[in-house]
């Protein structure tokens, strides 16, 4: 395990993983949100619209998703590596020491 870091609250920010990872959850939602909304289309105009939304959507996600992979932060092809890295990263933020929180907590 490694050792406790003091972070002031505020200042921990987010690095490339955590946004990749937030820009990926956000794109899947939009797959997700297109779909739908593609499946309820009554008119060709609309349809026709949401079909490239939707087409769009996954393109983006599959950038995200590449990216991440390439970089180390997504281990799509290996879960136990990928659950491996998920408790290690819960496990470090465990460990960390946040300042300026209310004593209750």
């Amino acid at each position: 395990m490694s050792e406790s870091r003091n972070i002031p609250m505020g200042k921990a920010g987010l690095d490339d993983q955590a946004i990749a990872a937030e820009l990926l959850i956000n794109a899947k939602a939009g797959i997700v949100n297109s779909a739908g909304v593609l499946v309820d289309s009554a008119s060709a105009d609309v349809l026709g619209e949401m079909k490239d939304q939707l087409k769009d959507a996954i393109n983006i996600h599959a950038d995200i998703s590449n990216y991440m992979v390439d970089m180390g932060y997504y281990r799509a092809y290996d879960p136990g590596d990928q659950i491996s890295m998920d408790i290690e990263a819960a496990q470090n933020i465990m460990n960390m020491k946040l300042t300026n929180w209310p004593e209750l907590i």
